[in-house]
């Protein structure tokens, strides 16, 4: 007599490690209006590689523009390829910018999202007067001299369990469920050289939390607000309190191309309808060829552009988008 397992093959559970370069990418998080996104690509891919659908769980997200060097993810799937031939064959064809570093079995409970205890952040800041060209992306350079010891307690500032409802930007869906309150283990700034690294650990970030708290400690060492401060601003809960939210520099570069593109299209609009504009008024008989309707309905296009530019930058140089003067900035996750 013969006994066995009759019916669908069991699925498997796996813990995959990560790192990525973000610039070229609109985030971690898989969207229905691009595919241009982290998980959308490895789930992609990986579906093709074990032949069935595969979802996969991140220990977080990343915005758009940021990077990671360790970025723990979970999957289940039949095991139809061994798992020592996934890592090989992932990187085989992912792009050069994301790959695939570890993977392990782990108990069919496992889940990357709840399964991670802390997440740590980093933001570089270049404290010179003229950019490095080598890290010119992955740095955010400020000018004036900062004050190390004051980042340093401003830093300490943060640690423990708070309501971050004032590091929190607009827009936020935790904010909206009132779900505000997390606790950093962990808040440091070193300095080598000329360049500051804020170290940040956490079990869990709200809406551009790293990058409003690493923009209120660069307040702190240019001497715009002092560390004893800090206990008031996360009592207050107001956002207007805080620093400003420093960006990733990809994004912010791409942004600005963008409003400058409109800004010139714009103005090519007016210059066109202005063209017609003359003719139509001094020539005989070119009305017939230019109507005024149509001049007007240019010069409204241009109209539209130029203001869908200038508002573009407004975005990108308030309080939300930039920091004064436009300095790059960039921020990486590495646990």
């Amino acid at each position: 007599m013969i006994s066995g397992h009759f019916g669908k093959e069991k699925k498997m559970n796996y813990k995959m490690i990560l790192q990525y370069d973000g610039t070229r990418y609109n985030g971690w998080q898989k969207q229905g209006n691009t595919d241009n996104t982290i998980q959308g690509k490895l789930e992609t891919l990986l579906s093709r590689i074990a032949g069935e659908p595969v979802e996969i769980h991140g220990a977080g997200r990343t915005d758009a523009g940021v990077h990671a060097r360790r970025f723990a993810l979970s999957f289940c799937y039949t095991g139809k390829v061994p798992m020592q031939k996934i890592v090989p064959a992932l990187n085989a064809h992912l792009p050069p910018d994301i790959r695939a570093v570890d993977i392990r079995s782990v108990p069919d409970g496992f889940h990357a999202r709840y399964a991670a205890h802390a997440k740590t952040y980093r933001y570089y800041i270049l404290n010179a007067r003229v950019d490095d060209p080598f890290t010119y992306d992955t740095c955010h350079r400020v000018g004036a001299a900062l004050n190390l010891a004051a980042m340093q307690a401003a830093a300490a500032q943060f640690i423990g369990t708070h309501d971050f409802s004032a590091l929190c930007a607009s827009g936020s869906s935790a904010a909206a469920h009132g779900d505000t309150v997390r606790t950093i283990t962990d808040c440091t700034v070193v300095q080598n050289g000329d360049l500051f690294t804020i170290s940040v650990t956490a079990d869990g970030y709200l809406y551009n939390m790293v990058r409003i708290l690493a923009g209120t400690l660069a307040d702190a060492g240019l001497g715009k607000r002092t560390p004893e401060s800090i206990p008031a601003l996360l009592e207050s809960g107001d956002r207007r309190r805080a620093g400003p939210t420093l960006p990733a520099l990809p994004g912010g570069v791409a942004n600005m191309r963008k409003s400058s593109s409109d800004i010139l299209a714009g103005l090519g609009f007016l210059a066109v309808a202005l063209a017609f504009g003359v003719q139509y008024e001094g020539l005989t008989g070119v009305s017939r060829v230019f109507p005024e309707s149509l001049i007007t309905f240019i010069a409204l296009g241009g109209i539209w552009f130029v203001g869908k530019g200038l508002w573009r930058r407004r975005s990108e140089r308030g309080k939300e988008g930039a920091t004064p003067g436009g300095e790059r900035t960039a921020w990486r996750r590495v646990a």
